[in-house]
């Protein structure tokens, strides 16, 4: 009886302290890394800056249509002395990017470009999906 009473009181201090039992999962990011040659890596690709926009879009609709989510956010790091016309390429590619995925999931969801679609439904696609309106600095 005893031992009853103890474990249902170790079971009943996390529901006290208002510890939640749903999962709470890390945040998906992408890195890309620049190095000054123009050498970009994302995960376990290698590519140059003209193929950044093209794999990142696949990147982004691959997984929005795997689970109907999105990375959390694009984290950009630059190798040594990167100059600007390749942190220049580098940004406007993830831009691209992620105008590209906004433009398909606004096609898939409305049926509607995103400058079409209702004040609302442009609301919820920016609560959804953040990562398509984030402005990458370095």
């Amino acid at each position: 009886m005893l031992r009853y009473l103890f474990l249902s009181f170790i079971l009943a201090m996390p529901a006290a302290k208002g510890f939640s039992h749903e999962r709470v999962s890390p945040p998906k990011i992408i890195t890309i890394t620049v190095n000054p040659n123009g050498v970009v890596y994302m995960g376990v690709d290698t590519l140059t800056t003209d193929a950044l926009a093209t794999t990142l879009h696949e990147r982004l609709w691959r997984s929005y249509l795997g689970n109907g989510k999105m990375y959390d956010s694009i984290r950009l790091v630059l190798n040594g002395e990167v100059l600007m016309g390749v942190k220049g390429a580098a940004l406007d590619a993830i831009q691209l990017a992620q105008q590209n995925a906004l433009k398909d999931i606004c096609l898939q969801k409305y049926k509607r470009l995103f400058e079409n679609t209702s004040s609302l439904q442009q609301k919820r696609i920016r609560k959804q999906f953040p990562v398509l309106f984030q402005k990458i600095e370095w």
